[in-house]
């Protein structure tokens, strides 16, 4: 079994893989966003669910970011990061055009699909696909569920925007944004974690977002290369702690294509 195998076995089998919720609430909002997004090639389809027992058989999706980055322990060339990020950022777009917030952009919840060469490892210096997979937290932004603006620990707290650890769910798309660029950050820097966001102090979390992202100091990659100041320009744009002032989306990805 190559590695890349044991790296996907967790969740996928034979070209799918099957998710149980645990509760209806989590089952509808990644049923409703991925019958709204069918199409779109950023997620994956729904392939059979079963509302009595809340399971959903979904196409496979690739590899999670995680599995790749930690299970293969691949590390990342800027050329990869700058692709990488750009397709995060168009997946994004594509979701927040149809209306839809994410909510948990993290590394579990991206997914790559690219060309696997004999080895078994993937080939992220040739074309590849962001996906974006586990619409557990997912929402219409026309339509918050009210509890969204009550529980200040929805989600994983890894990947909470400032604005999402008050509780602010009217900014989904900003969070989105927030989210992926500290997920960026952690795939430069090697990072278990990119931000302290669990310590859900939001004035903590921005100054040490606008630290770690400090133009005036090179930031270097695990590969050993300086990131371009574009694209630190870009991340810290991303990571603004007014939600308001953050780029959209679609800017995000002309900002950082190649």
């Amino acid at each position: 079994m190559s590695k890349l195998t044991q790296a996907r076995t967790f969740q996928e089998t034979e070209g799918f893989f099957v998710k149980q919720f645990a509760d209806k609430p989590s089952y509808l909002a990644e049923l409703n966003a991925l019958r709204e997004l069918s199409g779109t090639g950023v997620t994956p389809e729904i392939l059979e669910y079963n509302d009595s027992k809340r399971i959903l058989r979904i196409a496979d999706a690739g590899i999670t970011l995680r599995s790749l980055r930690v299970d293969l322990d691949h590390s990342f060339s800027m050329q990869q990061v700058r692709r990488l990020a750009s397709g995060l950022c168009e997946s994004l777009a594509t979701l927040h055009a149809a209306n839809f917030c994410h909510y948990d952009v993290k590394e579990d919840n991206i997914c790559i699909q690219g060309e696997v060469r004999e080895d078994g490892s993937y080939d992220l210096d040739q074309d590849f696909k962001v996906k974006l997979i586990d619409f557990g937290l997912s929402f219409r932004i026309d339509d918050i569920p009210q509890h969204y603006f009550t529980n200040t620990k929805l989600g994983t707290p890894v990947c909470r925007s400032p604005e999402h650890i008050q509780a602010l769910p009217q900014f989904g798309k900003a969070a989105d944004v927030f989210c992926a660029a500290a997920t960026i950050v952690q795939i430069i820097d090697g990072s278990s974690e990119a931000f302290p966001l669990s310590l859900g102090n939001p004035a903590r979390q921005i100054l040490t977002a606008q630290e770690r992202v400090e133009l005036k100091q090179d930031m270097i990659s695990t590969s050993g290369e300086i990131v371009p100041k574009d694209l630190q320009m870009a991340l810290f744009a991303m990571l603004h702690p007014d939600p308001n002032d953050r780029p959209r989306s679609e800017t995000c990805y002309y900002l950082l294509a190649t």
